[in-house]
């Protein structure tokens, strides 16, 4: 084809030409970590492995590769040869995405990697019709097995049945995720993730999950837990949960349905979030916590009314939970759903900066204005209340040192009423 000047331009020499007219593979020439790193970016371990074909040097590099990672189209076959044909002295990755999986299916390869996994394990099953109640049952459970050199596992199995293993140890996870899963017997999670079988593991979380009834974990180097949204396997609720670590900095704790009983023992415990997990149950077993957390800096409980504890005056054992006096915590949130609360007689909040109160029934004999002044929260820097009853005759002297450009504490109150209409059950307990 001719420019539109008139000249006819000179043929563009292939890649592969050398300089003196002969063929070379210029791409097979880069050094053996640059083509893993090439096949890595591909994200899937079936095309790299079609690259076998190129030339006899690429029939072995896939087998190299560090991480694997199969999408949904991946024969569970050829994730077993896939494993079984490796040759990396390390697998520091799996990452395989299922769809509408079956628990033989994958019993087909998991084995395998688990005798050759050294680092992260990432599986997803996602399902078609997310309204077949009875497809989940249909697929059968999956039987985990110890991945001893796994360091991270993710699961998030799609209401999969899962049985976790009744023996082995993870002596090297850190960190363990499940998502959307049913857990089965006859081994309990908290077996497993505790110090005994997961010396090293930092983190856990449990979200959307069935069969976590009766949870109970004694962990000495557990630093983070998240436990959410999950579902009683009838209508007595979750039972009790107990969670005793010396190592445990941060627990969040929502939506555990029909939660009965709940015990933290953790002398290092900072953090201390629980959101709506003391109702939905069909039990009339009064919920009862009993926490343990010397240390704690932040806490926050939001939890619904239920009034089928609605105390009667004359009851003995009855009563409003009774707030002890955090001596190291920074910052304070009860949102109370109109449970009685009797604020300390004794102690200092000495490092308490924020508190906020909302849907509070306020009990005597001590005043919360005598509480949030300066001789008893002397750090004080942001008093919210809101939706509360018992907050009569009100009265604060606060002289926290802060920023002159600022007052020395922003008070918020808002729908304060003095008279107190009503008192709620609660053997809630902190001590």
């Amino acid at each position: 084809m001719e420019h539109y000047d008139g000249e006819i331009p000179a043929k563009r020499p292939k890649i592969s030409d050398a300089g003196d007219g002969g063929s070379e593979d210029r791409l097979s020439a880069l050094p053996e970590d640059i083509l893993l790193n090439i096949l890595l970016k591909l994200r899937n371990a079936s095309v790299a492995a079609r690259t076998s074909v190129l030339s006899s040097h690429w029939r072995r590099l896939w087998t190299l590769l560090p991480r694997l990672w199969f999408d949904p189209t991946t024969d569970p076959h050829g994730i077993r040869a896939a494993l079984i044909s490796l040759e990396a002295q390390v697998l520091r990755g799996l990452r395989v995405d299922l769809l509408d999986a079956s628990s033989e299916s994958v019993a087909v390869w998991l084995p395998i990697a688990a005798d050759r996994l050294s680092g992260s394990l990432f599986i997803t099953a996602a399902r078609r019709n997310e309204t077949e109640e009875d497809e989940a049952a249909e697929r059968g459970d999956l039987e985990l097995p110890c991945f001893e050199n796994a360091i991270s596992i993710r699961l998030e199995l799609g209401y999969l049945g899962l049985a976790v293993p009744p023996s082995g140890v993870f002596a090297r996870l850190t960190s363990l995720f499940l998502a959307c899963i049913h857990l089965r017997g006859p081994c309990t999670l908290g077996d497993v993730v505790s110090s005994q079988r997961c010396p090293a593991l930092r983190k856990l979380t449990v979200d959307n999950a069935w069969g976590l009834d009766n949870f109970t974990i004694h962990s000495d180097s557990l630093l983070q837990i998240e436990l959410k949204n999950l579902q009683p396997d009838d209508t007595l609720g979750l039972g009790n949960f107990s969670i005793h670590s010396e190592s445990l900095k941060q627990l969040d704790l929502t939506n555990l349905y029909g939660l009965q009983q709940l015990t933290v023992m953790a002398p290092t415990l900072i953090l201390l979030n629980v959101t709506c997990c003391f109702a939905s149950s069909q039990s009339h077993i009064q919920p009862v916590a009993e926490i343990s957390a010397p240390q704690l800096k932040s806490l926050g409980w939001w939890n619904h009314y239920d009034p089928r504890f609605e105390a009667v005056d004359e009851d003995p054992e009855g009563g409003p939970l009774e707030l002890p006096c955090f001596e190291n915590a920074i910052s304070i949130r009860l949102e109370l759903e109109y449970q009685g609360l009797p604020v300390p007689p004794l102690g200092i909040f000495a490092r308490l900066t924020h508190l906020f109160l909302a849907c509070i029934v306020l009990r005597g004999p001590c005043m919360l204005g005598d509480v949030v002044s300066s001789p008893r929260c002397p750090a004080l820097r942001k008093l919210v209340v809101r939706d509360a009853l018992g907050l009569g005759n009100f009265a604060i002297h606060s002289n926290s040192p802060t920023n002159r450009a600022k007052p020395s504490a922003w008070i918020a109150a808002a729908h304060c009423c003095g008279a107190s209409t009503q008192t709620v059950r609660c053997d809630v307990m902190l001590y």
